[in-house]
C-alpha cells in the first residue's frame, strides 16, 4: 500500500515538473537532469508537507465546494460575461 502512495507522489511530481515549472529549461545542465532535478525538489516538498497539512473528509470538502466554491465560480462567471458584453473584455 505505502508503495502506491510513493508511485503516485512520485509521477505527480514528474507531472507538475512537466505541466508547471516548465519540464527540462535550464541553464547548464541537460534537459533530463533538470527535469530530474525538479522531480526531486517538488517531491521532496511534498514529503516535507504530508504531516503538516490537514486532512479533510470528504463530505466537508464537498460542502465546502458546494457551499462556498460553486457560488463564487458562479459569481466570476457572471461578471466576465457582464463585462464582455458591456464591450470591457477586449
Amino acid at each position: 500500500m505505502r508503495w502506491g502512495q510513493y508511485a503516485l507522489l512520485v509521477v505527480g511530481s514528474a507531472m507538475t515538473v512537466a505541466l508547471f515549472l516548465g519540464g527540462g529549461a535550464g541553464p547548464l545542465l541537460p534537459a533530463w537532469l533538470w527535469t530530474l532535478l525538479k522531480s526531486a525538489a517538488v517531491l521532496a516538498v511534498l514529503l516535507a508537507m504530508r504531516h503538516r497539512m490537514p486532512v479533510w473528509r470528504p463530505d466537508r470538502l464537498m460542502r465546502l465546494a458546494w457551499l462556498v466554491v460553486l457560488p463564487l465560480v458562479l459569481a466570476q462567471l457572471l461578471v466576465v460575461s457582464v463585462l464582455a458584453a458591456a464591450g470591457g473584455g477586449s
